[in-house]
C-alpha cells in the first residue's frame, strides 16, 4: 500500500513524539528517531514526486519547448564529402 507525502509526514510525526517520551526506553526512542527521520525523507520525495505531476499534467500537450536548430550549413560544402 502506497502512502501520499502528508501520510508519511503525519506517521514522521507520531515516531518524533514517540521518540522525545521519556517513559519510553532510550534504545527504543532512537529507534523511533530513526523512523521519523525514514518517513520525513519518504514524504519529501512524495511531495515532490506530486508536485513534478502536478506541474506535468498544467502544461498542456501540444506545449513543447521548440526543437534547437543545429548549427550546420547546408550552403558550405565539405571537403571530400561525396567527392
Amino acid at each position: 500500500m502506497a502512502f501520499t507525502a502528508e501520510q508519511h509526514s503525519q506517521i514522521a510525526t507520531v515516531y518524533e513524539k514517540a521518540a522525545a517520551d521519556l517513559f519510553v526506553p532510550p534504545q527504543q526512542r532512537v529507534a523511533f528517531a530513526r523512523k521519523a527521520e525514514w518517513f520525513r525523507m519518504l514524504a519529501r520525495i512524495g511531495a515532490k514526486k506530486e508536485a513534478a505531476a502536478a506541474a506535468k499534467k498544467e502544461r498542456p500537450h501540444g506545449a513543447r519547448p521548440k526543437a534547437v536548430r543545429p548549427l550546420v550549413v547546408e550552403d558550405v560544402p565539405v571537403n571530400g564529402a561525396g567527392q
